[in-house]
């Protein structure tokens, strides 16, 4: 996970973006904060409006008006994608019978198409269709008694699952079918970041933002002061390193499978599914880091690396060149950081 703003003056490590906006200016005007709950989660936006537009005193009133469209705006994408929501359209789908044609609703039809690209560019690492298993793990609205699931239900849906190849999407709907269900909260989280990024960067009064929804942000252009809306990153294990980066233009999501975990006899359990066992991943991965442009690719794709395990990750992530931060679980109990030859070129001069 990451946090905002602003980090305390402290030994750590620093992370610039390699390039930075042409278009990048110190805005005009005081930095006001609103803040918010969707997803189970917390969300809060950093934003700085315009010095001319304040003059006319109703800060107050325009922040309500931002605020109201920012919730409205994720208010959306929680009723069609929440797997916690009976009567979501991802919940309807769940349940519509086998061969049934089922028109997806915006912007839930362009998360689906996004899903799909990242499950495809990693080989199905992450996979959106892994509802079912998600759901029996107790990661879901489901409750399930303490424990382990029953072997027998997960060897039935291993035996009649289906995969993200199988939705059949024709770019307005998927298609139904026994043993595919549909799970989008690995991506759905980002999605709604940069949507909350675009009602607000639509207003004609707002100069920049810092967008953060449960650990995960995205940011556009710079604070007030001429600092960069700095970002510190949570790593795994007693003596890790502290980490802050900069979000101008971009975002930046984590996976970790100490998130979001359950114990059982002597064992951690996380959240994350391995598409190929249906269980909890035990990759050795500890946490994956991701920075994009886009929230909900690098939400997608700390999932994908967090799977696919170190070796993998690590091969991915440079022929893709995907700036990351790997924590990797060692022989003696610890975490070895990694990072990508992308996430290279943000290392600050100084380190």
């Amino acid at each position: 996970m990451a946090s905002a703003p602003t980090p305390d003056e402290q030994e750590r490590r620093v992370f610039l973006p390699p390039v930075m906006p042409e278009d990048l200016e110190i805005p005009d005007g005081e930095w006001l904060r609103l803040s918010g709950a969707i997803f189970g989660t917390g969300w809060q936006v950093d934003v700085v409006r315009d010095a001319a537009a304040q003059q006319a005193g109703d800060d107050a009133r325009w922040l309500e008006a931002l605020r109201g469209r920012i919730a409205d705006t994720l208010e959306t994408i929680d009723a069609q994608m929440s797997p916690w929501r009976d009567a979501s359209d991802l919940m309807r789908f769940n349940r519509a019978g086998d061969g049934e044609r089922f028109p997806l609703p915006e912007p839930m039809r362009t998360v689906v198409a996004h899903a799909i690209t990242v499950a495809d560019q990693s080989g199905g690492a992450f996979d959106p269709t892994l509802h079912d298993a998600v759901s029996l793990w107790g990661f879901s609205a489901t409750a399930v008694a303490q424990g382990l699931p029953d072997a027998e239900r997960l060897s039935a849906i291993a035996a009649t699952r289906r995969d993200w190849r199988d939705l059949g999407f024709d770019g307005t709907a998927i298609i139904a079918r026994e043993g595919l269900t549909l799970d989008l909260c690995a991506i759905a989280k980002g999605f709604a970041v940069d949507a909350a990024m675009a009602v607000i960067r639509a207003d004609p009064d707002a100069r920049s933002a810092l967008v953060e929804i449960g650990g995960e942000l995205k940011g556009w252009g710079v604070r007030p002061d001429g600092m960069p809306w700095w970002v510190g990153i949570e790593q795994p294990g007693d003596d890790a390193e502290p980490v802050v980066a900069a979000l101008c233009d971009w975002a930046v999501a984590t996976s970790g499978d100490y998130l979001r975990t359950f114990h059982h006899d002597g064992v951690d359990y996380c959240h994350a599914i391995d598409p190929r066992t249906l269980a909890p991943v035990r990759s050795g991965v500890a946490s994956a880091t991701v920075f994009d442009r886009a929230c909900w690719r690098a939400d997608a794709l700390a999932t994908a690396l967090m799977v696919m395990g170190a070796e993998r990750a690590q091969a991915f992530a440079d022929a893709q060149a995907i700036p990351c931060l790997l924590g990797v679980r060692t022989d003696g109990g610890g975490v070895a950081s990694h990072m990508s030859a992308a996430m290279r070129d943000w290392l600050d001069d100084d380190d």
